[in-house]
């Protein structure tokens, strides 16, 4: 209100000294000078720091797994390609899925940026694949929608999600089932202070697709054997859950057989799905029941829970959330910040 009566005041000084000045020159000038001083009244859909540009021009992505073509593209492409790949606007009306798309776009941009290092060893910067982000450009999608996201990439240009004046971690997957957890409830250490578990009422709402997987336990027992992590020798006589977090997702389990070993949730997760297929162990909020076939893992949600929750995130887009919204929420303590323009 300050800037606002000051700049009235501004132009009422202007405006006497330039009574002999014709009408006409005196509308355009005053005109002008209404738009200017309106616009520090105005705040901006996203608040802008970081003065600095770190944002790359292109990036060198490995298009496959091991002995793939590796590829350097723009990285403005790179960031289109990963949003259409990564999530689905398939259903939302025009607005939501602006959203979604731009929320997303900021979410994959930060992330290529924090990880650009991943994979220097191995001569490219990021993969296309689940291990660092899917990219796939050429994803059989309407053109509408690859409108919406070329249209999204564009408008979040050079944004970012920071804390502390650097770009985080922007980890995401797809359905926490209604919490996601700490960083290190996944991998243990310590948890950053913006991959804080969140209560994550949209996703709850959305009422996440339960699933359940029934290995042979011949072959559960081999792929357990497969990986030194979790080798228990020429038997197996149960998996014990010794922990959950506050979101319910397993910290440890105990794998009985000929040797017994602890090890984490998320561990264990990862050393059937890479034996079974991503969609079989989906997340870690899981239980253990035997039956009479073997061992029946039954749980709620896909992913590892931390950071950013695509069903939420697409369920607070319909509810016109801004991106801006939906990153804090997940994100804690974070803002949206420009580092460049170049992407």
């Amino acid at each position: 209100m300050a800037v606002f009566l000051g700049g009235w005041m501004f132009i009422s000084l202007i405006t006497r000294s330039v009574r002999r000045v014709a009408r006409p020159v005196m509308v355009i000038g005053l005109t002008s000078l209404v738009v200017l001083t309106s616009a520090y009244c105005v705040r901006p859909k996203f608040p802008l720091a970081l003065p600095n540009d770190a944002t790359p021009l292109t990036i060198r992505i490995r298009l496959g797994y091991e002995g793939a073509v590796i590829q350097e593209i723009a990285f403005s492409d790179y960031v289109r390609g990963v949003v259409l790949a990564e999530v689905s606007l398939a259903g939302l009306d025009t607005s939501a899925a602006q959203r979604v798309a731009e929320t997303q776009a900021i979410v994959a941009r930060t992330y290529a940026l924090k990880n650009r290092n991943r994979h220097r060893h191995e001569g490219f910067n990021l993969c296309a694949t689940t291990h660092c982000q899917v990219y796939r450009p050429d994803r059989d999608s309407s053109p509408f929608y690859v409108q919406v996201v070329a249209d999204a990439t564009i408008r979040t240009a050079g944004l970012f999600i920071v804390h502390n004046a650097s770009p985080i971690n922007a980890l995401f997957h797809a359905d926490c089932g209604g919490h996601t957890s700490d960083s290190a409830a996944a991998w243990g250490g310590s948890t950053l202070p913006y991959l804080r578990g969140v209560l994550d009422r949209f996703c709850k709402r959305e009422k996440s697709a339960t699933w359940h997987f029934t290995p042979d336990e011949p072959d559960l027992l081999n792929a357990l054997n497969l990986d030194p992590r979790t080798a228990i020798g020429s038997r197996l006589d149960g998996i014990r859950i010794l922990s959950r977090d506050a979101a319910g997702r397993v910290l440890q389990v105990s794998l009985d057989g000929e040797q017994t070993v602890v090890i984490r949730g998320e561990e264990l997760r990862a050393v059937l799905t890479a034996e079974f297929g991503a969609r079989t162990i989906m997340s870690t909020r899981f239980d253990i029941q035997r039956t009479s076939t073997g061992l029946t893992f039954q749980g709620r949600g896909y992913g590892h829970g931390i950071g950013l929750c695509q069903r939420g995130m697409i369920a607070r887009a319909r509810a016109r959330h801004s991106p801006e919204q939906i990153l804090r929420h997940y994100y804690s303590g974070t803002t949206v910040a420009k580092l460049g323009t170049s992407s």
